[in-house]
């Protein structure tokens, strides 16, 4: 696995990631914490953006989760599924994006290839996961 260092990215792609990633966050006890801040909701088109743009990687996995470009693969052929997760701020020393899981309709047979996330819903056609 490969993690970009933040000495990689100008202050213009940072600043250019932070704009794209800011219309997915989501707060998180009133602000972010950590280094990370938290997203949701991020679909595909963006996720083919970031990798186009050097800002995700598609080897990057959040522990036993799939890496990222598993995520997209997955997306691509149903692109109802959205993906959640966090990325690392500029006071860090790394400029990773992780998902840590999807959420959205797929078929039941989909589903079920998430059936040992740490946190696995799956109701009506509606999946969530949630890999720690």
């Amino acid at each position: 696995m490969y993690t970009m260092k933040t000495a990689e990215l100008t202050k213009e792609q940072f600043d250019e990631r932070d704009e794209i990633m800011s219309r997915f966050e989501i707060q998180t006890f009133g602000h972010w914490w950590g280094g990370i801040k938290r997203y949701m909701d991020l679909d595909v088109g963006t996720l083919e953006k970031l990798i186009e743009k050097g800002y995700a990687d598609v080897d990057e996995k959040q522990n036993e989760a799939p890496c990222i470009g598993g995520f997209l693969e997955l997306m691509k052929q149903y692109p109802t599924l959205k993906a959640h997760g966090y990325w690392v701020t500029r006071e860090r020393d790394d400029s990773r994006i992780s998902i840590e899981g999807v959420e959205g309709k797929c078929p039941s047979d989909i589903a079920m290839l998430f059936k040992h996330a740490d946190d696995f819903e799956y109701k009506d056609g509606n999946l969530y996961v949630w890999y720690d």
